[in-house]
């Protein structure tokens, strides 16, 4: 009698929260130059309250290119119990109780990539449930690197909005209408946009050029030939 309670009350929970949906999530990150880490921290927020309730988040097992798992289970701290890890294929799924003292409609996962390359991939927590919206606003993500860091985005590709940080430190910040897997990212040491200035200008001086020495070649064509 008391086991079918706990499985009354285990799928009671599943179905509840079955019936929310994903409203936004929020990622804020920050590489640190010595140690070549990213800091990441992820929240999921919905549409109900999820304290005492169970969960299931999802994430890309990435091991080569650029991938952070050296063909481990992610080594994360969240404000949930974790009750069950599995890895099927090259996806690893957690499942969650969040704590009852949780206060709020959110579950935070925080995790670190270490010894990141210089093209790294930073794997993203997700779910099976529906978004609420597909509002421009629904993902937002962030992330710190030093003043002087030149950067390029792989993947998402779109505007990157750049301000001042703190301690020497510029944020990075786009937003998109649905929730990425990943995100490749590539710190360089030389700026992107510099360089591919710098080559479209070759490429026009070099046209230009090729252009006048046709010109010059077919005027003295006509000049011989009449």
């Amino acid at each position: 009698m008391r086991s079918a309670l706990l499985i009354f009350v285990l799928l009671s929970s599943i179905a509840a929260i079955g019936q929310s949906k994903l409203t936004g999530v929020r990622v804020s990150a920050e590489y640190l130059t010595d140690s070549k880490q990213y800091q990441i921290t992820e929240r999921l927020y919905f549409d109900t309250l999820v304290a005492d309730k169970y969960l299931t988040i999802k994430r890309l097992l990435l091991e080569e290119g650029g991938g952070p798992d050296k063909g481990e289970t992610p080594d994360i701290s969240t404000n949930a119990r974790i009750e069950n890890t599995t890895v099927k294929q090259n996806l690893v799924e957690i499942q969650l109780k969040v704590l009852s003292k949780q206060e709020g409609n959110w579950l935070e996962v925080k995790y670190v990539i270490s010894e990141a390359p210089a093209i790294t991939n930073i794997p993203l927590f997700f779910t099976e449930l529906s978004a609420a919206s597909s509002d421009e606003q629904f993902f937002q993500f962030s992330l710190n690197l030093p003043a002087h860091q030149s950067y390029y985005f792989h993947f998402p590709s779109g505007p990157v909005a750049e301000r001042p940080g703190l301690d020497g430190q510029k944020q990075l910040s786009f937003t998109m209408p649905a929730l990425p897997s990943v995100v490749r990212l590539e710190l360089m040491e030389e700026d992107r946009t510099a360089a591919q200035l710098t080559t479209l200008i070759d490429i026009a001086v070099a046209l230009i050029f090729g252009i006048i020495a046709v010109l010059i070649w077919a005027y003295r064509k006509k000049l011989i030939y009449g």
